[in-house]
């Protein structure tokens, strides 16, 4: 079953989970919402025509605000978007305070109602997940004390999967490491230090930030606010279209993160701390030797890449922010990078469809949607010389698979002049 499938479910059965404790009664109910859809601002909330949100941005949390008891209509838009992307009636408790939550992308959104009492769980903290993530649909979560070896660790929720809230549990509050894997491993998707104070209810909502691995997370604490808690996680990858012969290392606040990195070849993904960093590279034949040093700032949660050209004396650096989420069935997202210092700019052509107009020199396009078979399409990439119908380069036999991400680099120069296609997600 899909991601947004699965939640449309989840959403349903929350509906109808709470119309068995609403009623009739004129009491109010409290609601309270949260946009996760990512990259996307002006959404608008209402239940029964009173404004819970309006012009929400991506993360953005209300305060509550008291509605009728009993069924309710809850609507979500878009401004200039038409129609409504939620419009589903919920029963809502009277004296109850609830967190409505949007989330998805543009075009492929939804909603999701919980409920927020938590118990008495004295002095400790009750705590559960809400699992928003496509990127890591099944999660588990630990809380432990700073520094705790993860490997020893048990995990305080198995199995979040995505859509669906988890049960509060009881469990000692204070000064904690919270940290979040893929399920059955140790596979670290985030990282951060929390404060979860004794007696409380706390609702940590796992999200994406466009990441095609890490997560981010929103902490929620019941009956009064919340916000954003950043992992100290981010990912690098590195595309040597360098004229350096030997292969290149990159160094991330002095520590090697990708070695040995030849021309035409781009790394995995490398998983490294959060926020501005040196990052430095060498060229393998001479360790401790940078050949180029910058300070970029790598977002929590997110991807990066950065693309290398020029020479021993002229090394350049292009930083990207990556953009990994879900992709449609029979889509994949590409974009071009250029790194070849021959052309100012080029038009790039996938099987005689025009992909990218304009690519400039040490530049990227922005992402589009080709269209891509599960088992794979085979595609034909040309470069022109920007605004000509000359071709610089023909690459033939790359395959683009649904559901994945992808870029397309064109590196080198002169005879070494090559098209490299890297799938990201």
């Amino acid at each position: 079953m899909s991601p947004s499938r699965l939640l449309f479910v989840a959403a349903c059965a929350a509906a109808l989970l709470l119309s068995g404790c609403g009623n009739s009664s004129n009491d109010n109910a409290n609601v309270r919402a949260l946009n996760l859809i990512s990259g996307t601002g002006g959404v608008n909330i209402t239940a029964n025509d009173t404004p819970i949100m309006t012009n929400g941005t991506f993360e953005g949390l209300t305060g509550y605000t008291g509605v009728s008891s009993g069924n309710q209509e809850i609507k979500a838009t878009i401004a200039g978007s038409p129609g409504a992307f939620v419009d589903n009636v919920y029963s809502l408790s009277s004296s109850t305070d609830f967190t409505f939550i949007t989330t998805g992308v543009a075009g492929a959104s939804g909603g999701i109602l919980i409920a927020d009492p938590f118990g008495s769980p004295g002095n400790q903290v009750a705590f559960r997940v809400l699992n928003l993530s496509t990127a890591a649909p099944s999660l588990d979560v630990y809380l432990t004390t700073p520094g705790a070896d993860l490997a020893t660790a048990t995990p305080i929720v198995v199995a979040a999967v995505y859509g669906l809230v988890t049960a509060f549990t009881n469990t000692d509050g204070g000064n904690l490491e919270l940290r979040m894997t893929t399920t059955a491993t140790k596979d670290l998707v985030y990282d951060a230090p929390v404060n979860l104070p004794p007696g409380t209810g706390q609702t940590v909502v796992a999200y994406g930030r466009g990441s095609s691995k890490l997560v981010n997370a929103e902490i929620l604490t019941s009956g009064t606010t919340g916000g954003v808690v950043n992992s100290v996680l981010a990912q690098l990858k590195a595309a040597n279209g360098s004229s350096i012969a030997a292969p290149l290392n990159v160094l991330v606040d002095g520590a090697p993160v990708i070695s040995n990195l030849a021309f035409g070849g781009v790394s995995p993904y490398q998983t490294i701390p959060a926020g501005v960093r040196q990052v430095t590279v060498e060229s393998s034949a001479t360790p401790g030797a940078p050949l180029l040093s910058l300070s970029p700032d790598f977002v929590p949660a997110t991807d990066s890449s950065i693309g290398l050209s020029g020479g021993s004396g002229s090394l350049t650096a292009l930083v990207l922010a990556d953009s990994n989420p879900i992709v449609g069935v029979a889509l994949a997202s590409l974009r071009v990078v250029n790194l070849s210092p021959d052309f100012a700019a080029v038009d790039v052509y996938a099987n005689f469809a025009r992909l990218a107009s304009g690519v400039s020199a040490n530049a990227a396009s922005a992402y589009t949607l080709v269209a891509a078979a599960s088992v794979g399409t085979p595609y034909q990439f040309d470069f022109n010389l920007a605004g000509t119908t000359s071709v610089v380069l023909h690459v033939t036999g790359l395959t683009v698979t649904s559901g994945h991400v992808y870029t397309l680099y064109l590196m080198g120069s002169g005879s070494t002049l090559t098209g490299v296609l890297s799938q990201d997600r």
